[in-house]
């Protein structure tokens, strides 16, 4: 059955019809225009961005299938849904009408290894640290740049294979540090790691000169998947699917020809699929290049915070952070994952305090940024009771302080929880 894209994302669009060509699926991008789309409609699969589905209710409900293209995942809707970024294990299962795709995708992933240099720009010391963690996992050697500005030095110095940005930084944020990038060099893939999973973050990206973005919380396979639409992992049978083992993106034509891209026409995929081999990368390995476990080799003392303590008693049964979470990122250590935990609870309850000077003072735009700060890392260690409030009180249209008190209370109660928790784990 032939296919329809309808996607305002250029890049997204692009690799799903290099996929779908892999399968033999021939495809179109939809253009309102094109009444030969019009009248195909009623015999094809229609594959659409989640913020389409309005503009584009009347026409679906003439489709013979639609899959909803989502970086939510699934939607509590009537039709299937296709995560992004687009993985090619869920398109095989979204396509053969498969509902759970669980069991496939862990072992889509569980060989995935890659054998590149990684530039992090990312300014929280927690996320850094699980961010590495999970890339060590990849095999993945890395460095890590604290800011934007850092990034683009870092880079111009020594070209890394790959880059992830985080959009929000100080000093120069990631959309700022990825168009400076983009001044000397247009080919090194970036990722982009933005806090929140909206359709217009997309857009944002891809104008910076980004290739891709993941939102937090992501997990290995995620990130993984990520990376393997640019870079060849090491073993490509174990990690792809037969359909796709011949396939690579040409990111480097599609990055050159975004601006001019003429997504209506049938086969214009083709010409940025290559049955060849990635050349081996130039790089340097600079001696500040390292793996995770380098970094972890001696471990942090595990001691135990004076403040924000909870009686054992009253906390709840189950934890509030994702252990099973943890150890699929980062693996089985529990010295590794007891020292990563450590270091949130510590800089949690740094922010804490700046939050507890934000109220005091009646400085509301910073407290929304320190809320912002820890709902990205509560994200990351699958504390998701913790980062939903977070979410809350930053989005909070309330300009005045006084009416932010219940979400204050309720983060810093939930925060408290959370920190006793990791004290009892540490503590084993």
């Amino acid at each position: 059955m032939p296919a329809l894209i309808i996607s305002n994302d250029s890049v997204q669009a692009r690799i799903l019809s290099v996929y779908l060509y892999a399968l033999d699926i021939d495809n179109q991008h939809f253009s309102k225009s094109n009444q030969a789309h019009k009248n195909a409609v009623s015999k094809s699969q229609i594959f659409i961005d989640e913020a389409c589905l309005a503009e584009y209710a009347g026409l679906l409900e003439r489709a013979q299938r639609v899959i909803v293209i989502s970086p939510h995942g699934d939607l509590d809707i009537e039709y299937p849904c296709l995560t992004s970024p687009i993985r090619p294990d869920e398109l095989v299962a979204r396509i053969n009408n498969q509902e759970s795709i669980d069991a496939k995708a862990g072992a889509f992933n569980e060989n995935l290894k890659f054998d590149i240099d990684v530039l992090v720009a990312e300014d929280h010391k927690v996320n850094q640290d699980l961010i590495c963690l999970i890339l060590d996992q990849l095999g993945c050697r890395t460095q890590l740049a604290n800011n934007g500005s850092e990034a683009v030095e870092l880079h111009g110095k020594s070209r890394f294979d790959l880059i992830l940005m985080d959009c929000q930084m100080p000093i120069l944020d990631g959309f700022a540090a990825t168009e400076a990038i983009r001044n000397f060099d247009k080919k090194t893939p970036i990722i982009a790691v933005t806090a929140n999973a909206l359709s217009g973050d997309a857009e944002k990206c891809r104008n910076a000169g980004m290739n891709a973005h993941l939102a937090k919380p992501f997990n290995r396979e995620q990130l993984g998947e990520a990376i393997a639409q640019f870079i060849e992992p090491i073993d490509t049978q174990s990690s792809l699917h037969g359909e796709f083992a011949h396939l690579i993106v040409d990111d480097d034509n599609i990055l050159s020809d975004i601006e001019n891209a003429d997504l209506s026409g049938e086969g214009l995929i083709k010409q940025h699929v290559t049955d060849t081999t990635r050349p081996e990368t130039n790089s340097s390995h600079s001696p500040e290049r390292t793996t995770a476990a380098d970094r972890w080799s001696e471990k942090p003392e595990l001691g135990l915070s004076a403040s924000h303590e909870m009686d054992d008693e009253h906390l709840p049964e189950d934890p509030m952070y994702d252990i099973d979470k943890l150890k699929n990122d980062i693996g089985d250590d529990e010295a590794i994952i007891a020292a990563l935990l450590t270091k949130f609870r510590d800089a949690q309850i740094r922010d804490l305090d700046s939050m507890l000077k934000a109220k005091e003072s009646d400085d509301v735009a910073s407290l929304k940024k320190l809320a912002h700060k820890m709902k990205g890392a509560a994200s990351m260690i699958g504390a998701s009771e913790l980062a939903d409030v977070c979410l809350d009180l930053e989005k909070s249209p309330e300009e005045e302080m006084a009416a932010l008190y219940p979400l204050i209370e309720s983060l810093s109660c939930k925060a408290d929880i959370l920190n006793a928790q990791i004290n009892d784990f540490v503590s084993r």
